[in-house]
């Protein structure tokens, strides 16, 4: 778990650093728990999409990078690659198994923030 931990703080460091390389997405760690990060996207230009902003939750699991992390997208949208009731990115499904309550409750125990403090 220590060395998911790093990497994801490392690449956090990295997001933080490259901001302004693409003003159309946000990414924003989870102060208490670096197993879970928000993103915030904006419809592409000239798009059905387009004026919309779309809020998707990360879920990392501790064997990232080994395991990808599952993706929801918190705002409801019509995409062929989002299931339409979960709203889970269906690639994400197709790639791994699903992460139950259960083992997401077992992340956040113990787990640093994004400030990178235990």
């Amino acid at each position: 778990m220590q060395a998911s931990r790093a990497r994801l703080f490392k690449e956090y460091k990295e997001v933080q650093r490259e901001k302004s390389a693409d003003p159309d997405i946000q990414l924003i760690c989870d102060d208490s728990n670096i197993f879970k990060w928000t993103a915030l996207i904006k419809g592409p230009s000239e798009t059905p999409y387009e004026g919309g902003v779309f809020q998707l939750a990360f879920a990392i699991p501790e064997q990232y990078p080994l395991l990808p992390p599952q993706v929801r997208f918190l705002t409801k949208i019509f995409h062929p690659n989002v299931h339409f009731k979960i709203s889970n990115s269906m690639k994400t499904m197709l790639e791994s198994s699903n992460v139950d309550e259960d083992d997401e409750e077992a992340q956040t125990e113990g787990a640093a923030g994004c400030s990178g403090q235990d």
